[in-house]
């Protein structure tokens, strides 16, 4: 819970995977608010944070159900932050013309096409896209699996271009760099 409040206002593409893996704990918990009192809430919250935790999880578990993701899918409210950095994303390409942005996206563009092919997802915009190779990227990490130099350099293509979004993003919602109201 403040580890999510923190990387909303620190790092949007950081609390986009976050809550990838929050979603993912409450599904292999099998939505049960007790099983996750027990093998998550337990073990990183003192008695004072365990209600606030509770409820927290508890609304998440709430929020799946209604929104018809207790198997697999993405909250709306990250649905919904991808959209706002797809948007940016297309602002930075054509209408900023972004140059680092564009050499960036250029690197990773192919790599994205491939992990959408791959993954069978050909209505995902490119961000989705991204968002779900750097997904299966931790997970494929956390699970010890081997990755061939070319695709970590895949991964690593696509990281740099959410990292690069994600501070524009970060830099538009403060109203800084070009997206200041004194920018030229």
């Amino acid at each position: 819970m403040r580890i999510a409040e923190k990387k909303y206002k620190e790092n949007i593409a950081e609390y986009i995977l976050y809550m990838y893996q929050i979603t993912d704990i409450i599904r292999a918990n099998n939505l049960d608010i007790e099983k996750i009192q027990k093998t998550v809430i337990a073990e990183s919250a003192d008695d004072e944070d365990f209600e606030a935790y509770t409820r927290w999880y508890n609304d998440l578990i709430l929020k799946m159900k209604d929104q018809n993701i207790e198997q697999k899918g993405v909250l709306n409210e990250l649905s919904e932050l991808e959209m706002e950095l797809f948007y940016l994303h297309n602002t930075l390409l054509a209408v900023l013309k972004d140059k680092k942005y564009q050499e960036y996206f250029s690197k990773a563009e192919e790599a994205i096409q491939e992990f959408q092919r791959k993954s069978n997802a050909p209505n995902l915009n490119v961000i989705g896209v991204c968002f779900n190779a750097l997904y299966f990227n931790l997970l494929m990490n956390l699970k010890g699996m081997d990755i061939t130099p070319e695709t970590k350099e895949a991964f690593d293509a696509i990281r740099l271009v959410i990292a690069y979004l994600s501070k524009e993003y970060k830099d538009m919602k403060e109203s800084k760099g070009k997206f200041s109201m004194n920018a030229n």
